[in-house]
């Protein structure tokens, strides 16, 4: 089901820079001399890290989203940049602006939703599950934050809460008192 979705996300994509480079080179015959040959060399540099891009997306790579939002973004500022000089708008111009901040969106929304989900490691097989009345809480029987007053049980709700870089791990009681802690509800 993943390559098809790439497959599905590939070919939009690939329908979208079409379109935009089009707009792009149609529009960039309206200038001379050296804004013709630098809109043409911009146009063929994003053409290469397009190809780049898109071959990313197929093969469903996390960068190639980013690389997308990258390629639009240029396009969205070449478009700004082309209606400055031109100070023309027509329909091939309007489309390509209109196309472009679709694929913009889509690479946003596709880096967004990589950030969301991520990608999920597979657990092995071969894990044997461990009964919980046989959990075995490291480093230590205690847990305190290194932002708080109160020690707890790890299994707390409270204890669970604290971040990883925050814990402070205590073998007993006494051990936690000694560092200032107090003994949080959850543990009388």
């Amino acid at each position: 089901m993943g390559e098809s979705k790439n497959a599905g996300l590939f070919l939009v994509y690939d329908l979208i820079l079409l379109i935009s480079f089009i707009g792009l080179i149609i529009m960039a015959f309206n200038f001379v001399s050296y804004l013709l040959i630098g809109e043409l060399a911009l146009i063929f540099i994003l053409l290469l890290l397009s190809f780049i891009a898109i071959v990313g997306v197929y093969a469903g790579a996390k960068w190639s989203h980013g690389l997308l939002f990258m390629v639009f973004a240029i396009i969205l500022v070449d478009l700004l940049f082309m209606y400055y000089k031109l100070r023309a708008i027509n329909a091939i111009s309007f489309i390509t602006f209109l196309v472009s901040i679709i694929g913009f969106i889509m690479a946003i929304a596709s880096i967004k939703r990589e950030e969301e989900f991520g990608e999920f490691e597979p657990v092995p097989e071969e894990a044997e599950e461990v009964e919980p009345s046989s959990t075995v809480y490291t480093p230590g029987k205690y847990v305190a934050s290194k932002t708080a007053s109160n020690y707890h049980a790890p299994k707390c709700d409270w204890a669970k809460k604290i971040k990883k870089s925050n814990q402070v791990w205590f073998d007993n009681e006494k051990e936690a008192k000694e560092k200032g802690y107090k003994p949080h509800s959850c543990l009388e």
